[in-house]
Protein backbone atom coordinates (compact mmCIF):
# COMPACT_ATOMS: atom_id res chain seq x y z
CA UNK A 1 0.00 0.00 0.00
CA UNK A 2 2.59 2.37 1.19
CA UNK A 3 4.42 1.97 -2.49
CA UNK A 4 1.24 2.69 -4.14
CA UNK A 5 0.71 5.97 -2.40
CA UNK A 6 4.10 6.65 -2.95
CA UNK A 7 3.71 6.05 -7.14
CA UNK A 8 0.74 8.04 -6.86
CA UNK A 9 2.28 10.90 -5.16
CA UNK A 10 4.76 11.07 -7.31
CA UNK A 11 2.74 11.29 -10.75
CA UNK A 12 1.50 14.01 -8.98
CA UNK A 13 4.84 16.03 -8.42
CA UNK A 14 5.80 15.18 -11.86
CA UNK A 15 2.27 16.42 -13.12
CA UNK A 16 2.50 19.77 -11.54
CA UNK A 17 6.06 20.21 -12.64
CA UNK A 18 4.93 19.24 -15.96
CA UNK A 19 2.40 21.36 -16.12
CA UNK A 20 4.06 24.11 -14.73
CA UNK A 21 6.83 23.67 -17.28
CA UNK A 22 4.06 23.94 -19.99
CA UNK A 23 3.16 27.07 -18.80
CA UNK A 24 6.22 28.42 -19.09
CA UNK A 25 7.11 27.32 -22.43
CA UNK A 26 4.07 28.76 -23.26
CA UNK A 27 3.90 32.22 -21.48
CA UNK A 28 7.37 32.89 -22.10
CA UNK A 29 8.26 33.61 -18.62
CA UNK A 30 10.53 31.59 -16.56
CA UNK A 31 8.30 31.94 -13.59
CA UNK A 32 4.97 31.19 -15.28
CA UNK A 33 2.90 28.59 -13.53
CA UNK A 34 5.16 27.56 -10.89
CA UNK A 35 3.71 31.15 -8.94
CA UNK A 36 1.83 28.34 -6.44
CA UNK A 37 4.63 26.05 -6.32
CA UNK A 38 7.50 28.59 -4.99
CA UNK A 39 5.87 31.57 -3.34
CA UNK A 40 5.98 33.82 -5.99
CA UNK A 41 2.82 36.10 -7.16
CA UNK A 42 2.24 38.14 -10.34
CA UNK A 43 1.49 41.74 -9.92
CA UNK A 44 -0.75 42.72 -13.27
CA UNK A 45 -0.13 45.71 -15.37
CA UNK A 46 -2.04 48.01 -14.08
CA UNK A 47 -2.58 47.54 -10.28
CA UNK A 48 -3.32 50.99 -8.90
CA UNK A 49 -0.36 52.06 -6.52
CA UNK A 50 -0.86 55.53 -4.19
CA UNK A 51 1.90 57.77 -3.73
CA UNK A 52 2.33 60.89 -1.95
CA UNK A 53 5.64 63.63 -2.61
CA UNK A 54 8.41 63.37 0.07
CA UNK A 55 9.86 66.81 -0.82
CA UNK A 56 8.47 70.19 -1.67
CA UNK A 57 8.85 70.91 -5.76
CA UNK A 58 9.27 74.52 -7.06
CA UNK A 59 9.07 75.79 -10.51
CA UNK A 60 11.91 78.07 -9.82
CA UNK A 61 14.22 75.24 -8.13
CA UNK A 62 13.52 72.28 -10.38
CA UNK A 63 14.63 71.30 -14.42
CA UNK A 64 13.60 69.02 -16.46
CA UNK A 65 14.57 65.55 -15.45
CA UNK A 66 15.18 66.11 -11.98
CA UNK A 67 14.54 63.32 -9.93
CA UNK A 68 12.06 63.29 -7.07
CA UNK A 69 11.02 60.58 -4.43
CA UNK A 70 7.57 59.54 -3.53
CA UNK A 71 6.01 57.45 -0.66
CA UNK A 72 3.61 54.79 -1.65
CA UNK A 73 0.85 55.10 1.04
CA UNK A 74 -1.00 52.07 1.07
CA UNK A 75 -0.06 48.11 0.79
CA UNK A 76 -0.59 47.35 -3.21
CA UNK A 77 -1.97 43.56 -2.39
CA UNK A 78 -2.85 40.34 -5.25
CA UNK A 79 -4.80 37.77 -3.53
CA UNK A 80 -3.70 38.92 -0.11
CA UNK A 81 -0.41 38.91 -0.27
CA UNK A 82 1.63 42.16 -0.08
CA UNK A 83 3.74 42.94 -2.54
CA UNK A 84 4.05 46.73 -1.79
CA UNK A 85 4.26 47.63 1.15
CA UNK A 86 2.93 51.04 2.77
CA UNK A 87 5.67 53.54 3.41
CA UNK A 88 8.16 52.38 0.56
CA UNK A 89 10.21 54.23 -1.54
CA UNK A 90 9.46 55.19 -5.11
CA UNK A 91 10.79 57.54 -7.62
CA UNK A 92 9.67 60.14 -10.10
CA UNK A 93 10.60 62.94 -12.26
CA UNK A 94 10.07 66.26 -13.52
CA UNK A 95 8.45 66.44 -16.59
CA UNK A 96 8.29 69.77 -17.26
CA UNK A 97 9.07 73.44 -15.98
CA UNK A 98 7.67 76.79 -17.12
CA UNK A 99 9.87 79.36 -14.44
CA UNK A 100 7.93 82.57 -12.67
CA UNK A 101 8.71 85.16 -15.32
CA UNK A 102 8.03 88.82 -13.23
CA UNK A 103 6.21 90.78 -16.17
CA UNK A 104 4.64 88.09 -18.32
CA UNK A 105 4.19 89.35 -21.62
CA UNK A 106 0.77 87.55 -22.02
CA UNK A 107 -0.16 86.52 -18.84
CA UNK A 108 -3.22 83.81 -18.78
CA UNK A 109 -3.06 83.30 -15.07
CA UNK A 110 -0.49 80.46 -15.39
CA UNK A 111 2.54 81.77 -15.95
CA UNK A 112 4.83 79.04 -14.19
CA UNK A 113 4.40 75.17 -14.14
CA UNK A 114 5.96 72.05 -12.91
CA UNK A 115 4.23 68.61 -14.20
CA UNK A 116 5.84 65.42 -12.16
CA UNK A 117 5.09 61.64 -12.71
CA UNK A 118 6.39 58.78 -10.92
CA UNK A 119 8.34 56.14 -12.97
CA UNK A 120 9.03 53.04 -10.20
CA UNK A 121 8.88 51.62 -6.54
CA UNK A 122 10.02 48.90 -4.19
CA UNK A 123 8.32 45.98 -4.25
CA UNK A 124 8.40 43.73 -0.66
CA UNK A 125 11.70 41.28 -2.48
CA UNK A 126 13.41 44.32 -3.38
CA UNK A 127 13.34 44.82 -7.31
CA UNK A 128 12.22 47.71 -8.61
CA UNK A 129 8.57 48.03 -10.12
CA UNK A 130 8.09 50.10 -13.13
CA UNK A 131 4.92 52.49 -12.71
CA UNK A 132 3.12 54.95 -15.19
CA UNK A 133 0.93 57.62 -13.45
CA UNK A 134 -0.78 60.86 -15.26
CA UNK A 135 1.31 63.60 -14.61
CA UNK A 136 0.96 65.73 -11.78
CA UNK A 137 0.78 69.58 -12.82
CA UNK A 138 0.67 72.71 -9.92
CA UNK A 139 0.73 76.18 -11.64
CA UNK A 140 1.29 78.92 -10.41
CA UNK A 141 0.38 82.60 -11.31
CA UNK A 142 2.04 86.16 -12.27
CA UNK A 143 0.89 89.55 -11.39
CA UNK A 144 2.98 88.34 -8.38
CA UNK A 145 1.70 85.32 -7.16
CA UNK A 146 5.11 83.59 -7.44
CA UNK A 147 6.12 79.96 -8.93
CA UNK A 148 4.25 77.06 -8.89
CA UNK A 149 4.92 75.00 -5.59
CA UNK A 150 3.96 71.36 -5.40
CA UNK A 151 3.64 71.21 -1.66
CA UNK A 152 5.35 68.00 0.79
CA UNK A 153 2.14 65.24 0.52
CA UNK A 154 0.88 65.57 -2.57
CA UNK A 155 -1.06 62.81 -4.20
CA UNK A 156 -0.34 61.45 -7.46
CA UNK A 157 -1.59 57.53 -8.18
CA UNK A 158 0.02 55.59 -10.84
CA UNK A 159 -0.39 52.02 -12.36
CA UNK A 160 1.99 49.07 -12.51
CA UNK A 161 3.36 48.98 -16.12
CA UNK A 162 3.78 45.35 -17.27
CA UNK A 163 3.01 42.19 -15.37
CA UNK A 164 5.26 41.54 -12.82
CA UNK A 165 6.67 38.87 -10.66
CA UNK A 166 7.31 39.24 -7.35
CA UNK A 167 8.92 36.73 -4.63
CA UNK A 168 6.67 37.39 -1.08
Amino acid sequence: KNSIKSLVLLAVFAASIFTANQSKAESGSPLAGIDHLAGYVILPAGTMVSLELNQEVSSEDVEVGHTLEFTVRADVRVNGKVLIRAGSTAEGRVMKVDKFLNACSSCDGTCSKVTVTVESAMAVDGQTVLLTSTPLTKRGGCAGTGPAILEIGSRITARVRSDTTILY
